[in-house]
């Protein structure tokens, strides 16, 4: 049994999540009293969650582009190294199918974990976007003719 210094009530250990920099390995407050200040402070610190996202979601783009693009990413297509342009591309065309099954956020971890050059590539938008519109860029076009 541990007490939780928030509330003052006596739990098991179960109701306290684990903590690496406490000594005794556990949170000073029980799950129930961290599940209410952390939802709190959200709805009193939007911004902050809102920039904690976009931090989290450009680190792991970063990851990404260099692990289909390597150390100097461009567009598999036309060549264009402009990072801001660069983005992952389903090679089979199954993107919208898979943000619907797993969510928007989850494609670029699904990408990182596993890590299959035929399943994904690096094109810049405009690349990326003909290709989801006419079935093709407009590049690939003109190197076939």
């Amino acid at each position: 049994m541990k007490q939780c210094t928030r509330c003052k009530g006596q739990r098991p250990s179960s109701e306290f999540y684990r903590h690496k920099k406490v000594k005794s390995g556990l949170s000073s407050w029980c799950k129930e009293c961290n599940r209410k200040y952390t939802s709190e402070w959200g709805k009193n610190h939007p911004e902050a969650i809102r920039k904690r996202s976009i931090a989290k979601r450009q680190k792991l783009r970063e990851k990404v582009l260099e692990l289909y693009g390597g150390k100097d990413p461009m567009c598999k297509c036309c060549g264009e190294p402009e990072i801001k342009f660069l983005c992952l591309d389903h090679i089979n065309n199954d993107g919208s199918k898979e943000r619907r099954k797993y969510g928007p956020q989850a494609i670029y971890k699904i990408a990182i974990r596993k890590k299959d050059v035929l399943r994904y590539q690096l094109l810049c938008f405009n690349c990326n976007m003909s290709k989801k519109i006419s079935g093709q860029c407009p590049h690939l076009i003109h190197k076939n003719t």
